[in-house]
């Protein structure tokens, strides 16, 4: 690898690095940078599955693969509109706890069911699944911590990734090999 791939190589994994601590400095903003990720996914998103869609023969075309890519323009659009932001970050946090709460709920009804009965360790699954479902109702009646822990997998995210590219920048052989 040349010498200059490996320098942009090094400073992207630094500037990773910098972002994912930034997540565990300022989690509202990680947030507030999640839902405007999103926002501008869908919306690119949906304007290139709109252009796909008139690209593609008559015969091949599907009023619902039309609608979904109107559904992603709208909605990136809306997210992205006038103060938009803040909210759908809220609807985020929100989700996110609603998740974790049906997760749990659904390992507890999976492995309470009867032909789970002579599973080694059925009842470690079913105390992760209270566990779990007992976070979720914790993560709904305090959003903060929601926040906090998404926010933190993003920091943890970031983090393992600029790790994983000074671990591969150290492997790659040099330019004079």
């Amino acid at each position: 690898m040349h010498t200059i791939s490996k320098w942009i190589w090094g400073l992207a994994g630094i500037l990773i690095g910098i972002a994912g601590v930034y997540c565990f400095l300022h989690p509202e903003m990680a947030v507030l940078s999640l839902a405007a990720f999103i926002g501008w996914m869908l919306l690119f998103g949906g304007l290139l599955h709109l252009m796909r869609y008139f690209l593609l023969p008559s015969e091949a075309r599907s009023g619902w693969f039309l609608f979904g890519a109107a559904l992603d323009i709208l909605f990136g659009g809306y997210v992205l509109s006038a103060g938009r932001v803040a909210g759908f970050a809220a609807v985020l946090v929100l989700f996110f706890a609603a998740y974790v709460l049906v997760r749990g709920i659904i390992t507890v009804v999976r492995f309470a069911q009867g032909r789970f009965r002579g599973l080694p360790h059925r009842g470690l699954f079913l105390g992760i699944g209270i566990v779990t479902a007992l976070f979720g109702v914790a993560l709904l009646i305090w959003p903060r911590v929601s926040l906090l822990v998404i926010a933190w997998q993003m920091g943890i995210g970031l983090l393992l990734c600029s790790l994983s590219s000074f671990v591969l920048l150290m492997d790659m052989p040099r330019a004079d090999e």
